[in-house]
């Protein structure tokens, strides 16, 4: 079996623990080393888009911490809401999110005009759908991978339980969940919305019709940076039915358990004083800023990092060559690191070894002859004239070929 296949059917055998403190001792018990090796097929890519984001705001070693929280966050939660769903009513509902400002919503809504919910993967997000039914309001959710979690099985079952039951866990079932690449999705919101229901809207799927690598319906806004281009279906249902958007952050806190912070409502203006172009791109742009601050103040808790790539528009242009080749740096004593601080990450994987210019979102594989010249170029100590010589390397133009080309393209630097 393939390195590749052996990460993701770790990470299945775990998301599939039918027990959430037995899964949650198994996470615990997991150390980094582990993550890294046992779910790398999760880690690389969070680990990557960290650093493609905050490559020059929190060292190297605190993104490594966050990237390995984040994995089990996400193992975590890649099925979450099923193992809750499947304990219930025998467990007892409880709410796991403390914080629902009923006023708010139906303010917002009183119009029977419906309301839009835009979250994020972040936090306790996978709850968020089942909660906002358990509490009588009528909502809508578009999401990915529903049949490969076996969702809509989960909360037919639970209707068969529940049926003679009232109350929040008999509201359960009435969630509607549609695939967010299924051509009814918007239809369902459409009717929903038109009823003066919920639609929850996560944005950073940033999904659709033409799926998660699909151009149709994106708008470019600036995100850490950085040019992202991102779906607009959230905005042009605002735009459509004259309904607010009301973003919503559930803030994961120990226990497993959360609060939803709840962010300043985006209202449709007025029939021309924009256009819906106009409109669309402020409003994405609003969105991704609220993003942004809470990333920043809490990096932790945003597990949708994982997707970055997918989005994320790279126009960095090819690095000026330094003033001195890499041939006198050695010469002169210098000693010659991984570029950590420009957000180059060093990935181990199915391919070997590979560093990633995360900013330009490009890969290097390190030929396998030069392996050890890359471990020792990725440890602390790095590259010098002493340790070219004590592995006969000083005068093999091969390896000072694959050095010189790592330091023109700036993936090494002087330490």
């Amino acid at each position: 079996m393939s390195a590749a296949k052996l990460d993701n059917a770790a990470a299945v055998r775990l998301e599939e623990m039918p027990c959430e403190e037995q899964l949650a001792r198994e996470l615990s018990s997991i150390t980094d080393t582990e993550v890294v090796n046992l779910l790398g097929v999760r880690y690389r890519p969070i680990l990557v888009n960290l650093n493609s984001i905050l490559h020059g705001e929190l060292p190297p070693d605190r993104i490594r911490e966050l990237a390995v929280n984040l994995t089990k966050a996400a193992v975590w939660s890649g099925r979450a809401p099923e193992r809750y769903l499947r304990s219930l009513p025998g467990a007892g509902f409880q709410y796991r999110l403390d914080g629902w400002d009923g006023d708010l919503v139906r303010n917002l809504s009183h119009n029977g005009r419906g309301l839009l919910l835009c979250t994020f993967r972040y936090g306790l997000y996978g709850f968020l759908p089942m909660e906002i039914a358990a509490r009588g309001i009528e909502v809508v959710c578009p999401l990915a991978e529903l049949e490969y979690r076996g969702t809509l099985e989960v909360l037919s079952a639970l209707k068969e339980r529940v049926i003679a039951l009232s109350g929040p866990v008999a509201n359960i079932p009435t969630v509607k969940l549609v695939p967010v690449d299924a051509p009814s999705a918007i239809t369902d919101l459409a009717k929903a919305l038109r009823r003066g229901g919920v639609g929850l809207i996560f944005a950073d799927g940033n999904n659709g019709i033409d799926g998660p690598w699909g151009n149709d319906g994106r708008v470019e806004v600036r995100f850490f940076g950085s040019p992202t281009s991102v779906k607009t279906g959230i905005a042009k249902l605002a735009w459509l039915f004259r309904c607010p958007i009301l973003p919503i952050f559930p803030e994961l806190r120990e226990g497993y358990r959360g609060v939803l912070r709840f962010r300043e409502p985006i209202l449709p203006p007025e029939r021309g004083r924009a256009t819906q172009e106009e409109f669309v791109s402020d409003c994405m742009a609003r969105l991704y800023g609220l993003l942004e601050e809470e990333v920043r103040r809490s990096p932790a808790q945003w597990e949708g990092v994982s997707a970055v790539h997918r989005w994320r528009r790279s126009h960095v242009p090819p690095p000026t060559a330094p003033a001195e080749p890499v041939e006198t740096v050695l010469q002169q004593g210098g000693r010659l690191r991984i570029n950590e601080a420009g957000g180059v990450v060093r990935t181990l994987g199915n391919f070997g070894q590979v560093w990633v210019d995360s900013t330009a979102m490009k890969g290097f594989r390190a030929p396998p002859e030069a392996s050890a010249l890359f471990d020792a170029l990725a440890a602390q100590r790095g590259v010098d004239g002493a340790w070219m010589r004590d592995h006969r390397l000083e005068g093999d133009e091969g390896m000072m070929a694959i050095l010189a080309g790592l330091w023109n393209r700036r993936l090494i630097i002087q330490a």
